[in-house]
């Protein structure tokens, strides 16, 4: 998975999807966000299986993909790839 987003873009949106993620949960797959590359934009996931929050950030995409994702830390910040570079747009 590849793509290019606006990071004001993208922080607004995980901070909108993260608020219903769980910290501590029975089921570790609520702890993440799923977030899917294609037809031009990113779309970001999460659920508390009573809740699900969806949003999608204009993107452009090189290559498609899905991954989940855990949260770390405080605030917006994800276990994303350490391979990954911010590139201007």
């Amino acid at each position: 998975m590849k793509f290019s987003v606006e990071r004001s873009a993208l922080l607004k949106a995980l901070s909108r999807v993260q608020s219903v993620v769980e910290k501590r949960t029975t089921i570790p797959i609520l702890s993440n966000i799923l977030i899917g590359a294609q037809d031009g934009q990113l779309a970001l996931c999460a659920t508390d299986m009573d809740l699900e929050i969806v949003d999608a950030v204009p993107a452009t995409i090189g290559e498609t993909g899905s991954t989940a994702q855990v949260r770390r830390g405080r605030g917006p910040r994800f276990g994303l790839d350490h391979r990954a570079r911010a590139h201007p747009l």
